[in-house]
C-alpha cells in the first residue's frame, strides 16, 4: 500500500503546491483517487482470502452453529452416511461463492486497472 503512494510522481505534488493545494487537499483530491484501484484490489483479495479461510474457524469454533460457511460445506460433504449428495453440495457451494463473484464483477475494472498500474504480468 505504501508503494502505491510512493509511485505518485513528485512533480505532481509540486504542481499541486504551485496551484495552492495543501498537503491535506493533495491527499484527498489527488493522491487517494490515484491509488483507489490499488486499495480496491487489496480489499478484494483480502475479502476472498478471509471468506475462504478454513483451518482457523475449524480450530476456534466448537459448535456447529458458530462455524463458517466453508467449514459447513466440508462438514456437509462428510456427513452423509453412504455417499455425498453432490447435487446439494454443488448448489450449496454455488450459494457460498456467489457473493464473491458478484463483488468481483462489480469491481472488475478497478481490480484489473490496479494490476495494470503495478506492472504485474500474468
Amino acid at each position: 500500500m505504501r508503494q502505491a503512494f510512493a509511485a505518485i510522481p513528485k512533480e505532481l505534488e509540486e504542481a499541486a503546491a504551485i496551484d495552492y493545494c495543501g498537503p491535506i487537499r493533495f491527499l484527498i483530491h489527488i493522491a487517494i483517487p490515484l491509488v483507489k484501484p490499488t486499495y480496491l484490489a487489496f480489499a478484494l483479495i483480502s475479502i476472498i482470502y478471509h471468506w475462504n479461510e478454513f483451518f482457523w474457524p475449524l480450530i476456534i469454533t466448537d459448535t456447529v452453529r458458530s462455524r463458517t460457511l466453508t467449514v459447513g460445506l466440508a462438514l456437509f460433504a462428510q456427513s452423509s452416511e453412504s455417499a455425498a449428495e453432490w447435487t446439494l453440495l454443488m448448489a450449496a457451494t454455488l450459494l457460498v461463492i456467489m457473493p464473491l463473484v458478484i463483488v468481483f464483477l462489480i469491481f472488475q475494472r478497478s481490480f484489473i486497472k490496479s494490476f495494470m498500474q503495478s506492472g504485474l504480468k500474468g
